[in-house]
């Protein structure tokens, strides 16, 4: 475990789980005081490969260095804030590793690039069928970008069938170039747009990276992280409380997967079963796989239940997001006419008790 203090801001960083040929290494990141726009950087082996980043972006500057900056309403820091960052490595059966975290612009601290692109992809499958499928790309900036462009790259066997929201070139070989279309060519801080792709595919659908142009393709992005499906119902509604049931799909290998979901105040779950579950403050919550279900293949099914406390308000379903994904409202349940209430509300045997640190809990 590895403990350090840089620039005000407070990193705890050790491996959570490690097996043959790769390790998962959690960071707990938190500060003191205001942080705006922070950044670390780190180094592992050059025999080290980073595959999978949640709660983060992180940058790959070459040589096993590598910097990491806040993902989301966690870019800046207040007082007390904490969130984390989550790695899949690949070792090639060497010995995992805990990295020393260094704030940017220290003495020490490597020579790094920075940000080449301004704008951020946030890329989901929304549909799939035999033979294709459709992927819609969120296009975000905190900077002002000016005639934006980003790459990307297909197999060779995926033919882009229709393109809407943007301009698109075929650069040959599977490779794309995407800009800009119409008032959208320039994209002013916190301004946003949309591109939809229709795919045909013989194979597998694939999730592209999208980079700037002139750059290595050196930026890992949570859009690549492993695709969950969720299926949120409210099964269950009483005067006080709810009973919640999310079902989690994926068409995707999810190896040590991640979803981020929020609660209003005055909401406080009293039991969990079928996940991990962590607190991570101010209604913030991130559960991760349970058992065997810490890993999902293709097709593979798990599923999570909540008893909710609502003191009495509408019962909701959150939104799931991939770790470190901008979260959305949590939506009211549907409308319906409810069963007679019993005269005491149902209570789960052994309730999960929150901690800070992700909780283990048995499957109800």
């Amino acid at each position: 475990m590895a403990n350090s203090s840089n620039s005000n801001l407070y990193t705890n960083a050790y491996i959570s789980k490690e097996w043959n040929g790769g390790y998962k290494l959690e960071v707990d990141l938190s500060s003191k005081f205001d942080i705006k726009q922070w950044g670390l950087n780190f180094k592992l082996p050059q025999s080290s490969k980073i595959r999978a980043v949640y709660g983060v972006e992180l940058a790959d500057n070459s040589n096993g260095s590598y910097t990491i900056k806040g993902q989301g309403k966690y870019a800046d820091l207040e007082p007390g804030e904490k969130t984390k960052a989550i790695f899949i490595i690949d070792t090639n059966e060497k010995n995992a590793q805990v990295p020393q975290f260094i704030a940017l612009n220290s003495y020490n601290s490597p020579k790094v690039n920075t940000f080449e692109s301004s704008v951020n992809a946030n890329a989901k499958i929304v549909e799939d069928w035999q033979g294709g499928y459709k992927l819609e790309v969120d296009l975000t900036t905190k900077l002002n970008a000016s005639n934006w462009s980003l790459n990307f790259k297909l197999p060779e066997s995926s033919k882009i069938r229709g393109a809407y929201g943007i301009e698109l070139k075929d650069n040959g070989k599977g490779n794309y170039t995407i800009s800009g279309q119409g008032k959208y060519a320039d994209l002013e801080p916190g301004e946003q747009t949309k591109a939809i792709f229709i795919i045909d595919e013989s194979g597998q659908a694939t999730i592209p990276q999208f980079i700037a142009p002139g750059s290595s393709n050196n930026h890992l992005n949570t859009s690549n992280s492993p695709q969950i499906n969720t299926n949120a119902n409210i099964s269950e509604d009483w005067q006080g409380g709810y009973k919640l049931e999310v079902d989690f799909t994926t068409k995707t290998n999810a190896k040590d997967w991640h979803l981020d979901f929020n609660l209003p105040n005055g909401y406080n779950i009293r039991g969990a079963y079928g996940i991990d579950l962590a607190e991570r403050g101010k209604g913030n919550y991130t559960i991760s796989g349970q058992g065997n279900y810490a890993d999902l293949e293709p097709g593979e099914k798990a599923k999570a239940i909540f008893i909710i406390d609502d003191g009495g308000q509408k019962a909701l379903t959150p939104q799931f997001n991939l770790m470190g994904s901008t979260m959305s409202e949590p939506v009211s349940a549907p409308v319906y006419t409810p069963k007679p209430q019993p005269q005491s509300k149902p209570t789960p045997s052994a309730p999960a008790t929150l901690s800070s640190s992700a909780i283990s809990v048995g499957f109800e």
